[in-house]
């Protein structure tokens, strides 16, 4: 008897995986672009079925990048990302993982960009003033480009990292780190943005820090005057800081003094209500 031979069905499947991989995040990002606050609830169930089924390890790190990198793009749909990625982490808790080690990534590479940079934007736009050269006046604009570029990452970044310490997914311990950090390399580098990144995250994750505190009455002394220390400290220290900063810190106290709702946001709800009720009225 002769035995066929036939190609071994493990090398097909390599051979496939790269294609596999790439049409589920294509799936994955179509579905993603389709969601609303409408279609929300319906669309998600496609998404945490294709987790279900087909995500392994290494698919759903990638899937985990495409939801972090749509997420912190835009900030309108920050919440509701960050909503998908707890119905994701419910499902799964290496999911959980893989979302919380691309914050970690993307808000490290945001201190290290930031310290590597300090002073190199002034430096350049002093150079090209006295050379008057149009080429150091575009290596300005692109350094200029870059920098701004990566500062709205880390805003994003810091605002994603509030959203999911909203669902738990992130730490009080890791928030902790994250502001000692930036506040350590502001001391070593004297680079205001990390003052600005720390009041962003203060900001953003403010409301649920005191939710945490009336909910976990023992841990209520050590959180709360934690978060407090830090907002006291900025405080005492804000003349220190360029005009701009002062006012985010003076708007940090007050927005932790009104208990983390901001007036001008609650302004910009309740006012425009106000009129259509009155014109309700008056017709």
């Amino acid at each position: 008897m002769t035995l066929r031979l036939v190609a071994c069905p493990f090398s097909k499947m390599n051979q496939n995986n790269s294609s596999y991989v790439e049409s589920t995040c294509k799936r994955i990002r179509c579905i993603l672009n389709k969601i609303t606050p409408v279609t929300f609830d319906e669309l998600i169930q496609e998404i945490l079925e294709i987790i279900r089924v087909y995500a392994d390890g290494s698919t759903k790190e990638i899937f985990a990048d495409i939801m972090f990198n749509m997420a912190i793009s835009d900030s309108r749909y920050c919440v509701m990302y960050a909503d998908l990625c707890k119905s994701c982490c419910d499902l799964d808790n290496d999911f959980k993982k893989c979302i919380v080690q691309k914050c970690q990534k993307s808000f490290e590479y945001g201190v290290e960009y930031a310290k590597k940079t300090s002073g190199l934007a002034e430096a350049c736009f002093e150079y090209a003033k006295k050379t008057s050269g149009l080429a150091e006046a575009c290596c300005v604009d692109e350094e200029d480009e870059e920098r701004v570029k990566q500062k709205l990452k880390m805003r994003g970044t810091i605002r994603f990292i509030g959203e999911l310490y909203r669902h738990n997914i992130i730490s009080d311990r890791i928030t902790q780190w994250c502001l000692t950090h930036l506040i350590n390399h502001y001391e070593e580098t004297k680079n205001e943005l990390f003052i600005e990144y720390a009041a962003r995250l203060i900001e953003a994750i403010g409301l649920n820090y005191e939710k945490r505190i009336i909910s976990n009455p023992s841990g209520e002394e050590l959180m709360s005057h934690y978060l407090n220390k830090m907002i006291d400290q900025l405080a005492a220290q804000k003349e220190n800081y360029s005009t701009r900063i002062r006012f985010m810190i003076i708007d940090l106290v007050d927005l932790r003094k009104n208990g983390w709702v901001d007036r001008r946001e609650l302004a910009r709800v309740i006012i425009p209500r106000a009129f259509r009720d009155l014109n309700v009225k008056t017709r």
